[in-house]
């Protein structure tokens, strides 16, 4: 064998015994790979289903995935002593796509009491066609009418709703109404079509159980339960605000000394502009 092949072997070997021995104290030092189920909540934050219980990880890209997605990770093995637990963790990659039917139970009950909703997963006692932060990329939006106007978004009036038009040709909403804001999301240079605002007028429709006549107090029993922080919106207009994790959701009702006031129920999803983007 010429000297020459002798080094490049001999590299080879060298690099190939370091990497085991990376792997090696890797895993000496308390760290494990696991093969699991993930699922993505709609503030974006990921949990991997760990003996159907959901752990919280963290990929750095966790836009990447999807509920369902089949994940290899690497994570320390002691998982913090929070609710839901969370995992310490090195390494993920997706080895395969799936549903939210591939998730027990089990794991989604943790998160719904935790105030954890799945992204795109629409509450209990809600009756809105799509929820915040919903994937409608391959939704056909035929038969909904669309409120031209927007720069870097498009809105749609929910199905049954139809919009007006001013005396200048201008799209108006009808009195009672609900409308979805389409966008990227969690950044407005991303791919893809997300549901990042929500507006409801309709005193029919109900969101987490409350409705447009429903009270601040009631407004404050929900959203107190589920989590949230409280505060009131500034300006003229009442307003009842709950956010957590880049999600709010806002009760506007008309009150005594301020009758024309329409009262709404809005939610919206933040929606972060890394590339300073200008609509």
């Amino acid at each position: 064998m010429k000297k020459s092949n002798k080094i490049i072997l001999i590299v080879i070997i060298a690099v190939l015994a370091l990497a085991l021995l990376g792997f090696v104290m890797l895993f000496l030092s308390g760290n494990q790979i696991t093969i699991a189920r993930c699922i993505v909540t709609e503030n974006g934050s990921l949990y991997m289903v760990y003996d159907e219980r959901p752990v919280h990880i963290s990929a750095g890209d966790e836009k990447d995935y999807q509920t369902g997605d089949k994940l290899l990770i690497i994570h320390a093995s002691a998982f913090a002593e929070s609710y839901p637990e969370q995992a310490r963790t090195i390494f993920v990659m997706k080895i395969g796509s799936g549903t939210k039917d591939d998730i027990p139970q089990k794991a989604l009950d943790v998160l719904t009491e935790t105030g954890n909703s799945v992204s795109g997963e629409m509450p209990k006692n809600t009756s809105l066609e799509f929820w915040i932060t919903e994937d409608v990329k391959d939704y056909n939006w035929t038969g909904h009418d669309e409120i031209y106007g927007w720069m870097g978004a498009r809105e749609f009036l929910g199905s049954g709703y139809k919009k007006t038009q001013d005396e200048d040709g201008s799209d108006q909403h009808p009195e009672h109404y609900v409308s979805y804001v389409i966008t990227a999301w969690p950044d407005y240079a991303d791919d893809g079509q997300f549901v990042t605002d929500i507006t409801v007028t309709d005193p029919a429709v109900k969101v987490h159980g409350l409705t447009i006549t429903s009270t601040f107090e009631e407004f404050d029993s929900v959203f107190e339960s589920l989590g949230y922080e409280l505060s009131w919106a500034e300006g003229a207009i009442k307003t009842r605000v709950a956010t957590k994790d880049g999600i709010t959701f806002r009760l506007t009702r008309a009150v005594e000394d301020n009758p024309d006031i329409v009262p709404q129920i809005r939610i919206s999803a933040e929606v972060t502009n890394r590339e300073g983007i200008i609509f």
